[in-house]
């Protein structure tokens, strides 16, 4: 966790897949607040600095659980080419508004089938500044 900045950027100059676990709760002093089901949470930025910096698309994906008892997983490429903020490369405001665009389809995702959100930790245990 504490060295994956290195690992991650060699995965992705090899044109490899990375996958992130963008829904925990962040560190509020080198991340950012974006709002989560209306309420300010710590977000992790990486996902949009990587995604602007390194033209990535950004896949995101939920496992949904079959009234047979199998999952089935649900991808949506989350386009972001219709960011305004985007013609200036890589900027806080860009990354701002892409935490708050991927951020807003996991809120979708849940509210489809909430009673399968399962969650381990309180994503609010960090306040604003």
């Amino acid at each position: 966790m504490y060295n994956a900045a290195k690992s991650i950027i060699q995965i992705v100059r090899n044109q490899e897949i990375i996958a992130l676990l963008a829904d925990q709760s962040a560190t509020p002093d080198k991340d950012i607040f974006v709002d989560f089901f209306g309420r300010p949470a710590a977000t992790y930025k990486v996902v949009g600095e990587l995604a602007l910096r390194y033209q990535l698309p950004i896949i995101m994906g939920v496992a949904v659980r079959q009234p047979d008892g199998k999952y089935k997983a649900e991808l949506v490429e989350l386009k972001y080419d219709d960011l305004d903020c985007l013609t200036d490369g890589v900027s806080i405001d860009g990354i701002y508004k892409l935490t708050e665009k991927h951020t807003q389809l996991l809120e979708d995702f849940i509210r489809k089938t909430p009673e399968q959100w399962a969650w381990m930790h309180n994503r609010w245990k960090h306040t604003k500044q």
